[in-house]
């Protein structure tokens, strides 16, 4: 893989979703977004320009899954000719287990990876999986379509074909729906609306995020990141895995892949970044999305008027409105406004369900109620957080701890000596070491001036004090 550098950065814009593939009428299903402003200027970079597309088309929202990838696989590759599956698959950050011998082979899509995207594919690969799904899918087939694969799986592959209706997209097609907004007419630096830097992070909803840099150290399912759309709609084409074109990069065997991966930085994701790869090349870090002509067979489109599968309140609310109930925690819904959709959560700031000052003090406690729990100690709410004896701080009434020195001595409590000490299990002095002179008052008897308290005892017969 060969890596270099394009130019300027520019804008970008955002929206919110989260999205598992439903098959509708067909085994491999797509949520197309749509791609106008047809004639766009492109986006000029150092090493080119970028992004000029002249028609109207639609793209995928989100990358090929492992799910869908293993449909295609137990469909075309019972014996496997063309070597669409890489034992790889089944390993570390792959998706998809083998089973079986050549001319039984059943794939299955590895639990709790299904929705991530496939990986370790070639461009041939993703090119037959492309001509399958044009040709309809079933036993449709995988040689012809879209491309002709005439090429197997090495050498140049064949331009697309006349007629085909989805396909790999071009890098400017690719580029255009990563970083152009056709309301604003313009090309952001990010593929989620914005021109500062993505924040490389786990699954959030907050903007302007994505999976790079390690921060979850593997694929996430795809439209994790439901706050980072493009400014048309997709999903993930900031890191996550890179994505196979079906552009050549200036006639040298190679293949522009786009996007950054996982792995890499935030800012291989940014517009700026061109990377190629050999399209024979089946890497963990790559894996494709599919495009198609406007008004294409299969799949659901937003903003149609019709709310189909998979479209739904957060994917489409153009579509889909909004309503408590549905099951779709969408935004400006929250547990306290809606607990159907959205389940209470410790932390949310709101005390909702079952929380209560016990066991989601954050949400649901407050000063006075008698636990002394979270972000309470003894100085924000002594009502409820009284001194601790023996937590090493004199608090309240508290006179002294085991182990701090002490504030007062036996003489500055009035006694007239001794070692004043401190009873740990009470927090209050012992003052049993603490000693007073004991005298004699007036006329008390006595038998030496030192047992009066005016230091004078006489007398002929009976002594007293004077």
């Amino acid at each position: 893989m060969r890596y270099f550098v394009h130019s300027p950065w520019r804008p970008l814009v955002v929206t919110a979703v989260w999205l598992w593939l439903t098959p509708v009428a067909l085994a491999v299903d797509f949520f197309w977004v749509p791609v106008g402003d047809p004639g766009n200027a492109c986006d000029a970079q150092t090493w080119g320009c970028f992004g000029g597309v002249g028609y109207d088309y639609r793209i995928a929202a989100h990358e090929v899954t492992n799910a869908q990838y293993a449909e295609f696989l137990n469909a075309t590759a019972a014996s496997d000719p063309h070597g669409l599956y890489n034992p790889n698959m089944a390993n570390f950050n792959g998706g998809i287990t083998r089973i079986g011998d050549a001319g039984s082979y059943a794939y299955t899509a590895i639990a709790g990876r299904e929705a991530m995207p496939v990986n370790h594919v070639s461009l041939f690969d993703a090119m037959r999986f492309v001509n399958w799904v044009h040709n309809g899918q079933g036993d449709g087939d995988t040689e012809s379509g879209a491309y002709t694969m005439s090429t197997g799986q090495f050498g140049s592959p064949n331009a697309r074909n006349p007629g085909a209706w989805i396909f790999l997209p071009t890098n400017d097609e690719w580029h255009k729906a990563a970083y152009y907004d056709t309301a604003a007419g313009v090309f952001y630096a990010y593929a989620a609306g914005t021109d500062a830097v993505i924040t490389c992070t786990t699954p959030t909803a907050d903007p302007n995020s994505a999976n790079c840099a390690q921060a979850v150290g593997n694929f996430t399912s795809v439209g994790s990141y439901p706050g980072s759309q493009s400014p048309n709609g997709t999903f993930d084409q900031a890191g996550n895995v890179h994505e196979w074109t079906e552009t050549e990069l200036e006639d040298i065997e190679t293949w522009f892949i786009r996007g950054g991966s996982y792995a890499w930085s935030a800012e291989m994701t940014a517009a700026i970044r061109q990377d190629d790869d050999y399209p024979d090349r089946e890497s963990g870090a790559v894996g494709f999305r599919v495009a198609s002509v406007e008004g294409g067979a299969g799949g659901t489109e937003c903003g149609d008027g019709a709310c189909e599968s998979p479209e739904n309140a957060l994917t489409c609310p153009a579509d889909c409105p909004e309503a408590c109930g549905d099951g779709i925690c969408s935004l400006g819904e929250d547990a306290g406004s809606c607990l159907d959709d959205c389940p209470s959560q410790c932390g949310d700031n709101l005390c909702t369900g079952n929380e209560t000052a016990n066991n989601c003090h954050v949400d649901c406690g407050s000063c006075g109620d008698n636990l002394c729990t979270g972000w309470e100690n003894s100085t924000i709410c002594p009502a409820d957080c009284g001194p601790v004896c023996g937590d090493g701080d004199v608090e309240g009434n508290e006179q002294c701890e085991a182990g701090v020195p002490l504030a007062d001595t036996c003489e500055s409590l009035g006694f007239d000596g001794g070692t004043l000490a401190c009873n740990a299990s009470s927090c209050t002095y012992d003052t049993s070491e603490c000693s007073e002179d004991q005298c004699l008052p007036r006329r008390a008897s006595c038998s030496s001036d030192a047992d009066c308290c005016s230091g004078d005892c006489r007398g002929r017969w009976f002594k007293t004090c004077k």
